[in-house]
């Protein structure tokens, strides 16, 4: 229905464009026709034609556009509540949970199918354990610990400098920055499938009044680039799925980088 709704509304916006495009064209030929058609001592029946041509003109293009946009925010709201909403973010978990309950046990569901997308039943599964393994794996402190120490003395420099890593404040600050985002927002993103809000997390790098984006960047991009492959990260990750968690970890942590970019 969704896919239907979309369609319905390109072909209504384009209908919107062609007749506000017709009109105009028609109201430049009326101008240029009318003095050819009405005698020039009743000048006042030009003006009584040109007002009732644009009253009727104004009611068409009114009507048409009007509703184009009611359907782009129809469709607009229909997306957030496929995403961000109490009942969108419902509706995307019984739609895992249907997935999840095998064919002969199924009940059809309409509600849920309409919103499955392109995708099949079973993709629904096999995404969910993904996501799921990157959840289980990645609550292991100690190594998402090692990963941000390591992420952030490679992103200032300091790899070998064991006393700045051990007893400078401010590292240690940027050290616990980077393991929120790996703990927090990392894990929480891909556990309900969507960015958490990123300005939730204070940075405290070098320090908050004026943190230094680009040191986290550099951080979280050593992480997304070499991190992910090392065995330390790989044997957190269910082998049935360390590929595919992999590519998700990437594009997850892409978006990250983006976000701090900005």
């Amino acid at each position: 229905m969704f896919y239907q709704d979309q369609g319905h509304f390109r072909i209504r916006k384009t209908h919107a464009v062609f007749t506000a495009t017709f009109l105009v064209f028609l109201a430049f030929l009326l101008a240029r026709s009318l003095p050819l058609l009405i005698p020039k001592e009743k000048p006042e029946l030009e003006l009584v034609v040109n007002s009732v041509f644009l009253l009727f003109s104004f009611g068409i293009v009114n009507a048409i556009v009007g509703e184009a946009i009611e359907d782009a925010a129809a469709e607009k709201h229909k997306e957030y509540l496929k995403t961000e909403s109490s009942d969108g973010i419902r509706t995307l978990q019984e739609l895992e949970y249907y997935s999840e309950i095998p064919f002969e046990f199924r009940r059809r569901s309409t509600k849920l199918l309409g919103v499955q997308g392109s995708g099949t039943l079973e993709d629904i599964v096999t995404e969910s354990r993904i996501r799921n393994a990157i959840v289980c794996g990645f609550a292991n402190e100690p190594m998402l610990r090692r990963l941000a120490l390591k992420a952030c003395a490679v992103a200032l420099g300091s790899e070998d400098d064991k006393s700045y890593l051990e007893n400078d404040r401010r590292f240690g600050r940027f050290r616990e920055d980077v393991y929120i985002y790996l703990r927090a927002w990392l894990i929480m993103s891909i556990k309900y499938k969507r960015a958490m809000p990123l300005e939730l997390i204070q940075q405290g790098f070098p320090d908050e009044a004026s943190p230094d984006k680009y040191a986290y960047v550099r951080a979280i991009r050593y992480i997304r680039e070499t991190s992910i492959d090392k065995s330390g990260v790989e044997e957190c990750l269910d082998a049935n799925y360390r590929g595919a968690a992999k590519v998700i970890l990437r594009q997850e942590l892409d978006k990250l980088i983006k976000t701090l970019q900005e």
